[in-house]
């Protein structure tokens, strides 16, 4: 297990995510803690620019709250590209687990952030954070073989393209 590296509080100093399991802390209700991957030397412990996401893969995220409340949104997980337009978004109190393909290579962020003050409490205590790549994930997808979506595909633009008699889509929708 590492630990997160501070100050991550930016794109530009986010912590490098090496593969296996992340712990860390949100200092107040105004921290955001960032995480990167590469465009790396492979994937490891001993990958300096971290593991590499490719065009086509899938980033899996499982996260570890630290208050595993089941009535408030206190901690929202989001994957952002390069340029840090979000691209995916998960917020609950409890433990959770989702998976977001991509359609470019990396490098990718992800921002945890406390959404607490919309209920007046604050997640005390150290979160988990496990980040991995599912190689060519975008295609072989998870339950039941459903391929998942590519973000980035808000626009007519980015739409994935269907075919007729394939299967279900897995994919999720964020606010």
């Amino acid at each position: 297990m590492a630990d997160e590296i501070e100050n991550n509080n930016s794109l530009g100093t986010a912590t490098i995510l090496r593969g296996g399991l992340v712990s860390g802390s949100l200092a107040n209700s105004s921290d955001i803690d960032y995480y990167r991957t590469g465009t790396g030397l492979g994937f490891g412990l001993d990958a300096p620019n971290g593991f590499t996401v490719s065009s086509g893969d899938a980033l899996s995220i499982n996260f570890d709250s630290p208050t595993n409340r089941n009535n408030q949104d206190t901690i929202s997980i989001s994957v952002l590209d390069e340029n840090g337009n979000l691209l995916s978004r998960v917020a609950d109190g409890r433990d959770f687990a989702f998976t977001t393909a991509v359609s470019s290579n990396g490098p990718y962020y992800i921002a945890v952030q406390d959404l607490s003050d919309q209920y007046g409490v604050f997640p005390n205590g150290t979160y988990g954070l496990t980040v991995n790549v599912i190689s060519g994930g975008a295609l072989v997808g998870g339950n039941g073989n459903r391929p998942y979506e590519i973000e980035n595909n808000n626009s007519l633009a980015n739409a994935q393209q269907l075919n007729a008699g394939a299967n279900i889509i897995t994919g999720q929708l964020y606010l």
